[in-house]
């Protein structure tokens, strides 16, 4: 490769699009050391598994990367808190995800709250609660730390165990937020720890978020309403939402018809949002 070349994108995946197991330690020697070779680097992509031990370790990471402003890498699993540290300099850092171990959380949370990061995809569960079957995780202590990560502009949580007051907390505090996806459709279900003013406490932080413009979100994070009384269910505070351009919403199955969420005045009241999933298909009844 050039040796002035200033940006590099390297796709860890099979043609198909399928991701890639990790690759071997010689061949990400090998990145490793033509990466090295690139002294004018200024922007590194890596996406897939295995991403972060494509590059120096340690100390050498900023020796090497001396004009790097930008990085994404699809996941970081281990070494994460050397990594940052290296990497002081940049403005503008994506992770696609990052599993964070319970307690690990507060350091590795300084750490990133210390880069310009904009994009995160996490994942952490918490301690098993005591007498629990089946293992079941009680709430990570993440919920509660997001909100230092003031300079966000898009989070996805993965998969994990969270206290719903927790989130909201920390949501509130991400002024900046612009898209913000509380799980995807496709992964293990979040465990979720909260009451219905817990879940009124995230709809009202997500409409305080004025840059929001994406929510993709499983319809349990904003819990099952009140058991008693004609209080409406939590999620209807979204009516107020009107500063989104997207909204999903997936898992819309309701415990009981009688607390579900008005749908239909919900949808209404977004007229110009434009609807994915099983909410495009909801209005279209």
């Amino acid at each position: 490769m050039p040796k002035t070349l200033g940006r590099v994108n390297i796709q860890l995946q099979s043609d198909g699009g399928v991701a890639a197991t990790p690759l071997h330690d010689h061949d990400c020697s090998m990145i490793r050391a033509e990466l090295a070779a690139l002294p004018h680097l200024q922007s590194i992509s890596i996406a897939g598994p295995g991403a972060a031990a494509c590059l120096p370790f340690g100390p050498s990471l900023a020796t090497t990367f001396t004009q790097l402003t930008s990085i994404r890498l699809g996941t970081i699993t281990k070494g994460f808190a050397g990594f940052a540290q290296c990497l002081t300099q940049l403005t503008y850092m994506n992770i696609d995800m990052l599993y964070i171990a319970d307690e690990n959380a507060p350091q590795v949370i300084a750490d990133l709250a210390a880069l310009q990061l904009k994009k995160l995809g996490v994942a952490s569960y918490g301690p098993p609660q005591e007498g629990a079957e089946g293992g079941i995780s009680g709430p990570a202590a993440l919920g509660a730390l997001l909100g230092q990560l003031t300079s966000l502009t898009s989070l996805t949580l993965l998969s994990g165990a969270y206290a719903v007051a927790d989130v909201a907390a920390s949501l509130a505090r991400l002024t900046g937020l612009q898209e913000l996806m509380l799980s995807v459709a496709d992964v293990r279900r979040p465990t979720l720890i909260g009451d219905v003013e817990d879940s009124e406490s995230l709809a009202e932080a997500i409409v305080g978020l004025e840059q929001l413009r994406l929510l993709s979100a499983p319809a349990p994070w904003f819990g099952s309403g009140y058991a008693e009384g004609d209080q409406p269910h939590p999620i209807m505070r979204l009516q107020a939402a009107t500063q989104l351009t997207n909204l999903d919403m997936f898992w819309l199955e309701s415990d009981s018809e009688k607390h579900a969420p008005d749908w239909k005045a919900l949808l209404n009241s977004l007229p110009d949002v434009k609807l994915g999933g099983e909410l495009a298909a909801l209005k279209g009844q």
